[in-house]
């Protein structure tokens, strides 16, 4: 997903949605316990499950890349567990729910019943926002996003039985009919797409799916680059400065990731934004402190970085070996989060 820039703040969209997600879904909770006498105790034992999440999500960057935040420890600012994080923390916070549950006590049943309802209807909210924010899918996804959340409705009307069996036989019911929705309309979908799809990518613009715009600009090395005179080739082109922390941070991650890509493999050029550095000298001395490899073009006008509308620092386009963008990014990215980025121009 992409992110939006809001002056000196850089949100993901992934992020918001997420957020926005958890949200919905502690509010069905909150519907479901509605008059109960565990509503508050497990209300709070959830609310101390999501800031477990957040905590070991962020934190768990230290698991996968110590060696990056013992040499920099300010990255922990920029930087997270990513999607191995993501598993982390969900795992975590799943098993202290569980635990505060014994703890206190609480109605096995109900409190089973209101976790699965509350998993439904923050999924809910997830697809229906993801459906939202690429309108593109609504053919193969809308169905599915329908059931979800008509499911969501019914399991909200009714009450758990006595017994477990109850909320989990919702849930497999549940289980089979998205899962059958889901297949029916991916088949349809992939007749259907093809010569549209790529009729709807024509165009030099901005945006995923677009031809990114063309340049050319020397380098610090003397030489001179031209974006399009590498197609055939995954190319992802850093916009950055010597002045920029982040970018800083990000750099090393960068030359990394370069130096280990095989011959033929995804190229950076890390485009600086020259016009706003003190000088060209400053450029070259952080280049050597960093041993970077990979093409560094000066934008010495300022042109590029206007023609790509870069308004925070570092920002990263990920463009196929047609020259289409297939992923942007607004803020520092990791070596994991390259290779992931690299992955969708494959």
């Amino acid at each position: 997903m992409e992110t939006w820039v809001l002056g000196p703040l850089v949100i993901s969209q992934y992020l918001l949605v997420l957020f926005l997600s958890a949200a919905a879904g502690y509010g069905v909770l909150r519907l479901r316990l509605r008059g109960s006498g565990i509503g508050r105790p497990m209300g709070e034992s959830v609310q101390t499950a999501l800031l477990l999440w957040v905590l070991v999500w962020k934190l768990s960057i230290l698991l996968w890349e110590p060696q990056s935040i013992l040499d920099d420890p300010v990255s922990l600012l920029y930087f997270n567990g990513g999607e191995k994080g993501v598993w982390l923390a969900s795992i975590v916070s799943g098993l202290y729910i569980l635990y505060a549950a014994e703890r206190r006590q609480l109605d096995r049943i109900l409190y089973s019943d209101s976790l699965l309802l509350a998993l439904l209807g923050g999924y809910a909210a997830y697809a229906a926002l993801i459906l939202l924010l690429d309108p593109r899918e609504f053919g193969s996804r809308l169905p599915s996003v329908i059931v979800v959340l008509a499911a969501a409705a019914l399991w909200l009307r009714y009450r758990p039985g006595g017994t477990l069996q109850s909320p989990l036989r919702r849930a497999a019911l549940l289980v089979t009919a998205f899962a059958l929705v889901s297949t029916v309309t991916g088949h349809l979908a992939d007749r259907t797409t093809g010569t549209d799809a790529v009729l709807a990518e024509v165009g030099v613009g901005l945006k995923t799916g677009q031809l990114a715009p063309d340049f050319e600009l020397g380098t610090l090395g003397g030489e001179s680059v031209k974006l399009s005179s590498y197609r055939g080739r995954t190319v992802i082109v850093n916009f950055w400065a010597t002045w920029c922390p982040p970018c800083r941070t990000e750099m090393p991650h960068m030359q990394a990731y370069h130096a280990a890509q095989p011959e033929g493999g995804p190229l950076i050029l890390a485009v600086n934004a020259t016009s706003t550095e003190v000088s060209e000298p400053v450029v070259s001395s952080w280049s050597e402190t960093w041993k970077l490899t990979f093409p560094v073009p000066l934008d010495k006008e300022g042109k590029v970085t206007e023609l790509f509308g870069i308004h925070s620092y570092p920002t990263t386009y990920v463009i196929d070996k047609d020259g289409i963008i297939r992923y942007k990014q607004a803020g520092p990215m990791t070596f994991e989060m390259l290779e992931d980025a690299a992955a969708k121009a494959e």
